[in-house]
């Protein structure tokens, strides 16, 4: 999926509005602290994270 990145700013300052922080590292530190991230390194060429679908309870489908 290519996105620009503006786009990928827009959902993530929306996604830290809902969650109530302030700053990238604190979005990381709640969702880490939410299960919502595994802690595998991402495969070779990989630009996603590893995010867990919470409705499967697995690492999420690039």
């Amino acid at each position: 999926m290519l996105i620009a990145e503006q786009t990928v700013k827009q959902h993530r300052g929306r996604v830290m509005e809902k969650m109530g922080v302030r700053s990238v590292a604190e979005l990381v530190q709640a969702c880490e602290a939410a299960g919502l991230l595994t802690n595998q390194p991402a495969s070779a060429g990989s630009l996603h994270a590893n995010i867990v679908n919470p409705q499967s309870k697995g690492p999420a489908k690039p």
